[in-house]
């Protein structure tokens, strides 16, 4: 497996951040990842850094994205709430836009508000290139990925009720 590993990257398969002796992966390797000198317990590899570090501006992209468009759905809630209570046609169907497109706007900023909280957690991993740095970074990773996998499936549940009570609904109308 180490002669498959590529040219001047160590071989990671199976190694843990607590190394084999207990004493930290970065050890191993010799190298203190924040002052290029003699490996500390706890330094995270400077390669790990730049890797993160090179994710950084699109999860803090992503994450604007995601705030710009909460703000939008708030706006767009806002106006359909303004027109529906302004004009007799929308009536109770603009009040329920308006509602369904603030409660997106919440659902939508969780995810928005991790990606940030992850960007910098990777702000701070830079800065220190501590393990400490780095768990705080992967626990945002953490929550961002948790939030939108529960999500994903109140959304398949939601979208098999709605298949289901829609076969209902025809097969009662014939």
């Amino acid at each position: 497996m180490a002669a498959e590993a590529r040219r001047g990257e160590p071989d990671l398969a199976g190694a843990s951040l607590e190394g084999p002796a207990g004493g930290g992966a970065v050890e191993q390797y010799g190298v203190n990842a924040s002052a290029g000198g003699p490996a500390r317990a706890g330094d995270v590899p400077a390669s790990v850094v730049e890797i993160l570090k090179a994710t950084r501006s699109w999860v803090k992209f992503l994450s604007i994205l995601g705030f710009i468009g909460c703000g939008l759905l708030v706006v767009a809630g806002l106006v359909l709430g303004a027109a529906g209570s302004l004009s007799d046609y929308m009536g109770v169907a603009g009040g329920f836009l308006s509602l369904l497109y603030l409660a997106i706007a919440v659902l939508y900023l969780f995810p928005a508000l991790y990606l940030f909280r992850y960007a910098k957690a990777i702000d701070g991993l830079v800065a220190s290139s501590s393990l400490p740095s780095l768990e705080d970074a992967l626990e945002q990773q953490r929550k961002f990925w948790r939030f939108v996998g529960i999500l994903a499936i109140v959304m398949i549940g939601l979208y098999v009720l709605i298949m289901i009570g829609a076969l209902l609904a025809a097969v009662i109308a014939a």
